[in-house]
């Protein structure tokens, strides 16, 4: 028995005003901001030592430069690919998507970074091993 002037609901409307409403959910260029945002901060943190004139954190970018600065330029793609997502979506969403993607692919590669210097050590401790075994 429904009073008069109310409107029936159904759960099957309330998802789809869900699913439609945009501040419903995080999007992932909301994610890539805020890790590389946290990211860059927790780079300032770091102890740091001088290495060929340029600052190096030394807790996991010791003695490779190269691949620090790798590190940092991946992580600025994808800090600037993710604003410019959320600047962009609106009102050029084709553009939108490439940004999204080069924060997409710029997070991969700094995430391949960090992998590769956590499984140096193991492949460098492997290979000593395997010399000595050899001799």
């Amino acid at each position: 028995m429904e009073e008069p002037g109310t409107i029936p609901v159904t759960v099957n409307d309330l998802s789809k005003e869900m699913r439609n409403n945009s501040t419903s959910f995080t999007r992932l260029e909301e994610v890539i901001f805020g890790v590389t945002f946290v990211t860059i901060f927790a780079l300032l943190q770091l102890p740091c030592e001088r290495t060929q004139g340029s600052r190096v954190p030394t807790v996991i970018f010791k003695g490779k430069p190269a691949i620090f600065h790798a590190f940092v330029v991946s992580l600025d793609f994808a800090f600037t690919g993710a604003v410019m997502t959320m600047s962009l979506r609106q009102g050029y969403p084709h553009l939108a998507r490439h940004c999204r993607l080069l924060a997409i692919f710029s997070v991969a590669a700094v995430a391949g970074i960090l992998v590769c210097l956590a499984v140096d050590p193991q492949l460098q401790a492997l290979k000593s091993r395997k010399y000595s075994v050899q001799r």
